[in-house]
């Protein structure tokens, strides 16, 4: 059986305070769980090959970082643009 923590009004510091550890702990651990799991997802995304901007019958066939490079350039050149000399 898991041990289980009660918490009573005449609960005392050490008492709060594991179970406010245990909360931190089970937190970090879902949210490194997350972490990992958007990093492979993402990761996956950046390698496969997509079909972007196909809805007018010519779709453009690129991988992910290749759509990501393509947006960089495209802003680094409109910021340059939008320069005043």
């Amino acid at each position: 059986m898991a041990p289980t923590i009660t918490i009573s009004r005449t609960a005392g510091t050490r008492t709060l305070l594991t179970a406010l550890f245990a909360i931190v702990v089970l937190l970090v651990t879902r949210t490194v769980k997350n972490v990992l799991t958007a990093l492979k997802t993402s990761r996956q995304w950046l390698r496969t090959q997509h079909s972007f901007y196909g809805e007018d019958g010519d779709p453009i066939q690129c991988t992910g970082w290749q759509f990501v490079g393509y947006n960089i350039i495209a802003a680094v050149v409109a910021i340059l643009l939008c320069i005043e000399y």
